[in-house]
């Protein structure tokens, strides 16, 4: 994260901060400093083994192309048996309403709630 990015966000960098700072991160991540900006990023070539100039090169057979698959329609969804039940009586919000604003007996106002 670089100074810039992390100015917008002061509670993220706060945090950062402190995680970075715990002995144990320390001790496996060692000293961590806060970028000034994106490095840019290094591109790779990948080798290639070095051949001989004395032999020649090998030539690649190229395949045949394969005759397209047909393709599997893909199978349905089995049913959940849930869905099968007919819908419950009792209200759920009606219940957590209930339950959120009773502080004391709960267990007898809710048993009278639901009955």
């Amino acid at each position: 994260m670089t100074k810039s990015f992390t100015k917008e966000f002061p509670h993220v960098e706060r945090h950062s901060w402190t995680v970075v700072n715990q002995p144990n991160f320390c001790k496996i991540l060692g000293e961590v400093k806060q970028a000034e900006s994106i490095p840019a990023p290094q591109s790779k070539k990948p080798t290639e083994p070095a051949q001989p100039k004395d032999e020649p090169k090998k030539e690649v057979k190229k395949e045949e192309p394969k005759p397209q698959e047909e393709e599997v329609a893909p199978k349905p969804k089995p049913k959940n048996p849930l869905d099968l039940l007919p819908p419950s009586p009792m209200i759920l919000d009606d219940w957590k309403r209930l339950y959120s604003s009773t502080k004391t007996n709960f267990p007898e106002v809710a048993i009278k709630g639901v009955i």
